[in-house]
């Protein structure tokens, strides 16, 4: 048997037929659209979640004609949102995390009265910061937005839940990540909503990680299986990440390196800082402290494209990155600094008018040294993240790292030369669907629990000790840099 896991990142969407041991079988994967400023189509989304799952399956059904998909898990992202009509149908687009128009309101909200701030971070776990969708929801209703008779607000992930059963039904794990829910509670704040400007009403039923509801006629029909099978409640990216790298127990930190970095340790009460600097959600089973970077993959994306103009590929630049490095003049030298804020900062400042770019660059440096300076500068804003969270839980006893890095050696090598600690890369490029499809074989009875399945072979990334100097020295400058760009409150 096999289960079919979706799972929709911020950039680009996967459809995976997952057997019984986890192994993937067959996959297709598509670029999705998104505006400048973070907006994306929630029905062009699910349409190519339904052409690719169909192709997915059809592919499957080749392989093994035999053996039947017999249920759907589903993987999105925290922090989107949209609103819906009581049938289903779109009012809004979808709008992301990167969507940074209300990040004004979220700002005179911590301005205005810092220790009410503070109580809504204690109560949430999550930053008064414009990521939200509490804050966001305020910008609109501040800005004339009004919700209709049965008009409800959800995320991507629980529009194409809808889709696929007729139902609306969000996970704790999802609802924990607004801004909207308290923790301690495990249910919507009716006080936290109302002065966001989300009636109570307009927010879907809550349930846990082992829920699921029957796929659909029409659904059924689109993607060619067979109607009744079980469909798991959308779960987001970062919890599904724990269970697929097999990360769910005290000492293990996960490292996710896509649009952005995440670095998340799990942990048995909720355990939210009394200084606002880490978020904690819940994923299935326990809470989940981390921190997120808002620069990563992106920062890359943007020097290849906007910067080089695509002259030359992922490989060409890994290459002159490697050559700067193993140049014993250019290891030791100045290179210039980078500052990974070209989308604003999350952790570990949280500072929306935070920007980023090149300092200390000079007309010596090429586009290898400037392309260093980019990785080196990512993984100098994941140890501000590393450092902050191991003092609010501890060190780590091991680093599970997945996502774009593990592709890239020079990349990976940077890293654990900044952090100065062993990496364990996984073999799996996406822990996340691995996690989803684990949820999937749960509910179709085909595993006992969301344990099963340990990873196993993981490649080893260690520290060179002879450039522990050199990028101490490298830190400091940053931080150095950091706190002179600090912008004004």
């Amino acid at each position: 048997m096999a289960v079919l896991v979706i799972e929709m990142s911020t950039s680009s969407i996967k459809v995976m037929a997952v057997d019984a041991k986890c192994d993937i079988i067959c996959e297709f994967s598509e670029r999705i659209g998104i505006s400048s400023d973070g907006v994306q189509q929630p029905d062009e989304i699910c349409a190519a979640v339904l052409r690719m799952g169909r192709k997915t399956i059809e592919l499957y059904s080749q392989s093994d004609p035999a053996t039947e998909i017999t249920a759907i898990g589903i993987v999105s992202t925290w922090h989107n949102s949209l609103v819906v009509d009581a049938a289903g149908n779109a009012r809004t687009p979808s709008y992301t995390w990167t969507y940074r128009e209300p990040g004004t309101v979220a700002a005179f909200y911590k301005k205005q009265d810092p220790e009410h701030a503070l109580a809504y971070y204690k109560k949430t776990g999550c930053l008064v910061n414009g990521t939200y969708v509490s804050f966001r929801m305020k910008y609109f209703t501040e800005n004339g937005f009004t919700f209709g008779k049965n008009e409800i607000l959800i995320d991507q992930g629980t529009y194409l839940f809808h889709k696929l059963t007729g139902v609306f039904q969000e996970s704790y794990s999802m609802a924990s990540g607004t801004g909207l829910f308290a923790l301690q509670a495990m249910d919507w704040d009716s006080a936290i909503a109302a002065e966001m400007g989300v009636p109570l009403e307009a927010l879907p039923e809550l349930c846990d990680y082992a829920s699921c509801q029957p796929l659909c006629a029409r659904a059924a029909s689109m993607l060619g299986l067979k109607q009744g099978i079980p469909v798991v409640t959308a779960h987001p990216d970062g919890a599904m990440n724990q269970i697929g790298d097999d990360a769910l127990e005290d000492g293990i930190m996960t490292l996710s390196v896509g649009t952005s970095a995440a670095l998340r340790m799990i942990s048995a009460r909720a355990a939210v800082p009394d200084l606002p600097s880490l978020w904690c959600y819940y994923a299935p089973g326990s809470y989940l402290t981390g921190a997120a970077t808002s620069g990563c993959a992106n920062c890359v994306d943007w020097f290849v494209h906007n910067v080089c103009g695509n002259l030359y590929d992922y490989k060409d630049f890994d290459q002159m990155a490697e050559q700067e490095l193993e140049s014993p003049e250019n290891a030791s030298c100045d290179p210039p600094i980078f500052l990974p804020f070209l989308f604003g900062e999350r952790a570990p400042g949280w500072s929306e008018g935070r920007q980023g770019g090149f300092l200390h660059l000079n007309g010596r440096h090429g586009t290898g040294a400037m392309y260093r300076a980019v990785l080196e500068g990512i993984c100098f804003n994941i140890r501000q993240c590393y450092d902050v969270l191991c003092r609010v839980n501890h060190a780590p006893e091991r680093i599970h790292v997945s996502g774009g890095v593990v592709r890239s050696k020079v990349w990976s090598r940077i890293l654990a030369n900044v952090l100065q600690k062993e990496l364990l890369l996984s073999p799996v490029q996406n822990t996340s669907s691995i996690g989803g499809a684990k949820l999937a074989l749960f509910a179709a009875g085909e595993i006992p629990d969301i344990h099963s399945h340990v990873v196993k072979a993981r490649e080893t990334v260690s520290p060179d000790p002879a450039m522990s100097g050199i990028y101490d020295r490298l830190y400091r400058e940053y931080c150095d840099c950091y706190d002179k760009t600090r912008p004004e409150l």
